[in-house]
């Protein structure tokens, strides 16, 4: 990595990681070395991940290797791959991948700032200048709670998650063996989406609803969202129905079904962001599912509208009843091979 990064690049720029298959993802930000482009994962060596992934046992039926194909051809990381010895490092762990020696970088307690999962951050400034281009995939907190209705303190939800994710989640799932930092995207931590005005709550969801549309307009970047309470989800989805310029299928895992209505002077509140955006036409309610529905009702009809709609709600108890293989085939059946 010193060989291709100038001495007055800081150290943290050294996340760059090589990539499976003898190839290398970096941002070209973060390169100061002129003539060194970025780069990612070839086709070829995607292709094989995509095959693997089609044909293991953990892997959906629905999951289809064009499907794989068409996403990852969508991906920024498919450009100018360079080939190069894929090099390992050693450190307590035994040799291990630059990418996840990079995560299992030092003792836990001493890491230094915390971000998500341990990921390479992309400070504001460099996001200024030079937008997302070259990620795949980034990682961003949300930290806004003006919409609870209740108990305030979602606002904390990200720098909860960027401290509990550093200090106690590790890099490779041990049921399955996947290591997603290893599967050729290039994943970042990109900050906060922050709002200036958080005691205007539909001022507020614009800011939001803006700096997530301006992160899609940069190529096929998915972003991975967190809040922040339920009415974040709102503006979102708001950007995400320009982006595809039609109704999105939805599955959404929660205690409760977010379909309220007005309530204290609002219809943007926590407990309603799905009932609007299906007035507004951002998802569509044939082709949403609410998973784990369950606790307490302020009255028997409070989530009647997603019934109403069209949505299918599973609640707890049936899920209990009939496990996580038969949710799969809900979702399965309910989505099919659509977005």
């Amino acid at each position: 990595v010193d060989k291709y990064l100038s001495p007055t690049v800081p150290p943290y720029v050294t996340c760059s990681f090589r990539r499976p298959s003898d190839h290398r993802c970096d941002r070209r930000a973060l390169i100061s070395n002129s003539d060194y482009s970025s780069s990612a994962i070839s086709s070829t060596s995607m292709q094989a991940f995509a095959r693997w992934y089609t044909s293991s046992t953990a892997a959906p039926s629905s999951m289809r290797l064009s499907s794989v194909m068409k996403f990852i051809g969508g991906t920024n990381s498919r450009r100018n791959p360079l080939q190069r010895s894929r090099k390992f490092q050693t450190n307590s762990y035994g040799e291990q991948s630059p990418e996840l020696a990079y995560v299992n970088r030092g003792p836990r307690y001493g890491s230094g700032p915390c971000t998500f999962f341990r990921l390479p951050f992309v400070p504001p400034d460099q996001i200024e200048r030079d937008g997302f281009k070259g990620i795949d995939v980034a990682l961003v907190g949300v930290p806004y709670d003006g919409g609870t209705t209740n108990r305030p303190g979602a606002r904390y939800g990200p720098k909860g998650v960027r401290e509990a994710s550093s200090d106690h989640l590790r890099a490779v799932n041990q049921a399955t063996g996947v290591s997603p930092l290893e599967l050729g995207l290039c994943i970042r931590d990109v900050g906060d989406f922050n709002v200036s005005a958080p005691w205007s709550l539909e001022s507020s969801h614009d800011e939001i609803e803006k700096k997530f549309a301006n992160m899609l307009s940069h190529g096929a970047i998915t972003p991975l969202s967190v809040g922040g309470d339920h009415s974040i989800t709102l503006p979102i989805l708001r950007a995400l129905r320009k982006k595809v310029e039609e109704p999105l299928a939805l599955i959404h895992i929660d205690a409760h079904a977010d379909t309220g209505d007005a309530y204290l002077g609002s219809r943007f509140h926590h407990g309603a962001p799905f009932k609007v955006a299906t007035d507004e036409g951002l998802i569509d309610p044939k082709r949403t599912i609410q998973i784990g529905i369950r606790g307490s009702l302020a009255h028997p009809e409070q989530w009647q509208f997603s019934k109403d709609s069209g949505m299918k709600v599973i609640s707890m108890e049936e899920v209990e009843t009939i496990g996580v293989k038969g949710v799969l085939a809900e979702i399965k059946g309910l989505l099919g091979g659509g977005k």
